[in-house]
């Protein structure tokens, strides 16, 4: 998101530190702001499979909404 200019990547330390606060982990009490940045910068097989099957939802929920205003 920040490489598409939806973030911006100034702000990405002060988004991380709110992603930490705000999620769990089953591994662990704490989400720390630097695995937050680690994973974001490389995220594991499983979870672009994740976001790539998301984003594809996403989009075609977009699509679906765009062509209902468009009639």
């Amino acid at each position: 998101m920040v490489e598409n200019h939806i973030i911006d990547k100034r702000i990405s330390a002060s988004l991380f530190r709110v992603i930490s606060r705000s999620f769990e982990s089953k591994a662990q009490d704490d989400v720390s702001v630097g695995s937050i940045d680690k994973f974001y910068a490389t995220p594991t097989e499983k979870a672009l499979d994740f976001w790539t099957d998301n984003f594809d939802r996403m989009q075609k929920i977009a699509i679906r909404m765009k062509q209902k205003k468009d009639t």
